[in-house]
């Protein structure tokens, strides 16, 4: 809540404590690596999640890091991510398709893809995180309306998380209803 709020060192200390409870959870983890993704420390977290790479969501956010870092693991975990995106597809497996929006947004640097999946996953999850990455997507695409349910979300929930309101700010500014339904404007 209190990263929600824009209270970082407040945020912090809260997750010092958590993980000094000694708990491998890995939802704990990966919100520990966004915050420090998010305040521009990309070297505490690929010292974090270096033992962590079974873990899909937990590599995406070490490949960020080694990627922002310039570290030559990055090549063989972004490869990782994309044969474990491509084998979850064969087995018809949608659970990861935030974490792959986040993949093709942030890794693969493409955006239309990545508010593609984005948007599927919001069908279906709707957490802060979610509603993030299709935000974040949307925005990079230049597509206002794959972000219409998270903004909608936002307005109507009243949930108070600074970076989710600037980029619903960010995308209002958008033009709506231009793009045809083969993805081109």
């Amino acid at each position: 809540m209190a990263a929600w709020q824009g209270q970082s060192a407040k945020a912090e200390r809260h997750y010092l404590e958590a993980l000094a409870l000694g708990q491998d959870d890995g939802y704990l983890l990966a919100a520990w690596a966004d915050f420090l993704l998010d305040n521009n420390r990309p070297a505490e977290v690929a010292k974090l999640l270096a033992p962590w790479e079974a873990s899909d969501g937990l590599l995406l956010r070490l490949a960020e890091a080694e990627v922002r870092l310039q570290l030559p693991a990055a090549t063989a975990h972004i490869q990782a991510l994309d044969d474990r995106f491509a084998a979850a597809k064969l087995r018809g497996d949608t659970t990861h398709r935030a974490e792959e929006a986040r993949f093709q947004l942030r890794l693969r640097k493409n955006p239309a893809l990545a508010a593609q999946l984005a948007s599927a996953n919001y069908q279906e999850q709707k957490e802060p995180r979610d509603a993030r990455v299709l935000l974040e997507s949307a925005l990079a695409a230049k597509d206002g309306d794959a972000a219409t349910a998270a903004r909608d979300w936002l307005q109507s929930s009243g949930f108070e998380d600074a970076r989710l309101r600037a980029l619903a700010a960010q995308i209002a500014q958008l033009p709506i209803g231009l793009k045809k339904p083969g993805g081109s404007p």
